[in-house]
């Protein structure tokens, strides 16, 4: 599988989203929980990566999985714009910025 897309997913404690949603980004590795953006990655060694924007009141998040990244301890590592983070949490803000999440593993 190549590069995947998913766009504007909304709030998802705000709105009542479908269960399987909920259970594709769940198993996707991605989880919203204490206003906090919680990334543990798990997509198959196969997929190369995908991307979904997620929109979190007026801030938008651009999560961007690279699943072939030069990676010599097979370490997954998140970045928000740049900067690593170190357990994976991301705050989750109100600011109406623009967030880069890549993911690298």
């Amino acid at each position: 599988m190549t590069w995947g897309n998913i766009n504007n997913l909304n709030n998802i404690k705000k709105i009542n989203l479908p269960y399987k949603v909920k259970e594709i980004l769940k198993k996707l590795g991605i989880k919203i929980e204490n206003k906090e953006l919680k990334i543990e990655p798990s997509i198959p060694k196969e997929w190369e990566g995908f991307s979904i924007q997620y929109k979190y009141k007026s801030s938008i998040y651009n999560i961007k999985y690279n699943n072939k990244a030069d990676n010599q301890n097979n370490e997954k590592k998140v970045y928000v714009n740049g900067e690593e983070v170190q357990d994976g949490k991301i705050r989750l803000y109100d600011d109406g910025k623009v967030y880069n999440v890549e993911v690298k593993g």
